[in-house]
């Protein structure tokens, strides 16, 4: 998004480089109501003869926790910040604690059960603990467990299905996804405005906001069909929103929900079993890189390996995608 802001920035606030630096290059014929994109800037100038001139703005971002701050930070709490990071780099749970209150999360956790527990269940904790009310008195919280829940579900069912992954503040005009139009229509604007303001979501930008983990996004899709299923959806429609299945009755996994896919095979059902045994036809390489593994039965995890061995046994060489945290789930 930095990139995205400089961009922005070049394009509508450009410096005069004839000038001191500090006032802003627009043509003497520039009307105040003529719209701003119809001002070209020097750095349009500079896009429409094929080269980016270097800006003149300087972005700043925070940048995430490393493990040095992370082991300071649980030190200046009483715990070993040594240990905790030993057992959050084994764990895989680095890219899940760029924040402090992220660590102050796991490290209850951590407290609480002595260690951390498997991908998934480390995932469901999170969702659990940023759905809460971020005031202290949840007396005053706007929505139940359930309410907070199931909305977060929807919206992350919302965003994955529509490839887009912004949503419109409530009062906002924006081109990016109206949460209202996906929540039921019993909810308030106030009620919304609560649900976007759990650290579930990434701080507001631009009058938009996001879900802060892309996987919480892909987990929480899989947890939406699950609860679709419950709700009598047809194994025939699952089918057909998970895989593509061409003339000749082979399937192919959808590339866009391949990790709902992963996610949805690790829950504990008889639609999961059932999708697990697609997964193991159409692309049984699938949990080398999504999902977790671990929750899978052993058994299934090798018909896997043979599958995979049976589909490549014709080649010499074969590349397949590969994330290292979810193949040492799969070896677990």
């Amino acid at each position: 998004r930095s990139q995205e802001d400089l961009s922005l920035f070049d394009t509508l606030l450009a410096f005069d480089s004839q000038s001191s630096g500090e006032s802003i290059s627009s043509p003497a014929s520039h009307s105040p109501l003529e719209p701003v994109g119809a001002v070209e800037t020097r750095s349009a100038k500079a896009l429409s003869n094929g080269r980016r001139e270097k800006s003149q703005a300087n972005v700043l971002a925070i940048a995430p926790l490393n493990l040095a701050q992370i082991e300071m930070f649980v030190d200046e709490h009483g715990e070993s910040g040594k240990r905790f990071c030993e057992d959050l780099v084994a764990h895989f749970l680095e890219p899940l604690t760029r924040r402090p209150l992220d660590v102050k999360k796991y490290l209850r956790y951590w407290v609480d059960k002595g260690g951390f527990g498997g991908h998934m269940e480390m995932l469901e904790y999170s969702v659990r603990h940023e759905l809460k009310e971020s005031s202290e008195n949840t007396e005053l919280d706007l929505l139940t467990p359930e309410q907070s829940r199931q909305g977060a579900i929807t919206l992350a069912a919302t965003a994955m299905l529509c490839r887009r992954r912004d949503f419109a503040l409530p009062g906002t005009s924006s081109d990016a996804l109206q949460p209202r139009e996906s929540l039921p229509d019993s909810w308030t604007d106030n009620e919304v405005a609560s649900l976007l303001d759990r650290a579930i979501f990434d701080s507001p930008l631009f009058g938009r906001i996001r879900f802060h983990q892309r996987e919480t996004e892909e987990y929480l899709t899989a947890r939406w069909l699950d609860w679709l299923v419950t709700n009598n959806l047809s194994t025939k429609s699952l089918k057909q929103v998970l895989f593509q299945e061409l003339p000749s009755q082979q399937l192919v996994l959808r590339p866009a929900l391949a990790s709902v896919t992963a996610w949805f095979s690790c829950l504990d059902s008889d639609a999961a079993k059932q999708v697990r045994g697609w997964v193991r036809d159409a692309e049984p390489e699938l949990f080398f890189r999504a999902g977790d593994p671990s929750k899978l039965p052993l058994v299934y995890r090798q018909s896997l390996l043979d599958a995979i061995i049976e589909s490549y046994s014709d080649r010499e060489f074969t590349r397949i995608e590969v994330d290292r945290p979810a193949l040492t789930r799969f070896a677990h």
